[in-house]
């Protein structure tokens, strides 16, 4: 017989050799190979597709990778450009500030009178029965007041003096004791001593403004209490209904606190000055408003000081007194 294993596919050994007399053993070796064909085929075709997807996923994470960083990258510059608009703004808001609570000489002169008009204007209105008003007074030795403007002088020199002792003399109106005004003293002390003077103002601002805020409760229990002490002492000689003159006393000690801390704001320091009766009259510091002598029988409304940041210091106000003889012995 002609050899015939040239005609088989590669695999077939001669140990194993088909059944040549078996015709359906070609026929199954070629439909099997068929079948592997098509088979690695279809493998082939998906692999490739998937290749292809791979590429174009890939191609896609890249793109979007890209854009990612370049939303980041935008995020980021877009942030960095906010931050420096917004320190702009607040710069400027706390330049804007610090420029409106800036007041001249003549403005806070301006302002204190007007605080001392209100209160006059006020006791005026309110102690027009002049019976009622010196049935709650009690006269000194000499009989003073005995006269209406000596009972409204004798009114107001209690009321500044509450004022000056609860609102003018403190560290700032609001903070809930002495050794607040204490501590509060003694720290700006040290920032001047040991910032620049830049650094300083911007404290005294920053610290005003936060006594405002934090210390309304105290400020209007401070206030509160004044109100109760004018309408112990004075209540039963007022003309006026409790809740209308109250109200209106009120709008006036809110308006010396405000002006409290508008000077607390000013790069110059300011002190308000307050005599006590039997000191002697001096014409540099006082003005004597009525009297005939040379001892303070009252003060009516307080002096006030300045200090400049050179440490020169000015009397911006002269206190408002009424003055009497030396007692002869």
């Amino acid at each position: 017989m002609e050899c015939l294993w040239h005609l088989f596919p590669r695999g077939w050994t001669c140990t194993d050799p088909p059944d040549l007399d078996n015709g359906y053993a070609y026929v199954e070796h070629d439909n099997l190979l068929r079948a592997v064909r098509q088979k690695n085929q279809v493998l082939a075709q998906k692999l490739s597709e998937s290749n292809k997807q791979h590429l174009a996923d890939s191609e896609k994470i890249h793109r979007l990778n890209q854009l990612f960083h370049q939303a980041r990258d935008d995020a980021s510059t877009r942030e960095r450009s906010h931050r420096r608009e917004l320190g702009d703004l607040y710069h400027r808001l706390n330049s804007i500030q610090m420029t409106q609570d800036r007041v001249s000489d003549d403005q806070i002169l301006e302002q204190m009178h007007r605080l001392h008009q209100k209160l006059d204007n006020w006791i005026k209105t309110c102690f027009k029965d002049q019976d009622k008003l010196a049935a709650a007074l009690e006269p000194t030795a000499d009989g003073f007041p005995r006269t209406r403007p000596q009972r409204h002088a004798w009114v107001q020199s209690c009321i500044s003096g509450w004022i000056h002792q609860s609102v003018f003399a403190p560290y700032l109106p609001g903070l809930p004791g002495d050794h607040f005004d204490w501590f509060c003293g003694n720290v700006e002390v040290g920032v001047q001593e040991s910032c620049p003077e830049a650094t300083l103002q911007t404290w005294r601002v920053a610290t005003s403004s936060a006594i405002e805020y934090l210390g309304e409760n105290n400020r209007n229990e401070t206030i509160d209490n004044i109100l109760a002490v004018v309408e112990c002492h004075f209540g039963s000689a007022s003309s006026l209904e409790p809740e209308s003159r109250n109200q209106r006393l009120r709008e006036i000690l809110e308006r010396c606190a405000v002006f409290k801390y508008t000077l607390s704001r000013q790069p110059d320091r300011f002190s308000f000055d307050w005599c006590q009766a039997g000191d002697l009259f001096a014409a540099d510091s006082m003005t004597a408003v009525s009297g005939d002598g040379e001892e303070v029988r009252l003060c009516l409304w307080p002096g006030l000081l300045k200090r400049t940041i050179s440490g020169d210091e000015e009397i911006l106000e002269r206190q408002l007194v009424w003055t009497m003889k030396e007692p002869e012995y």
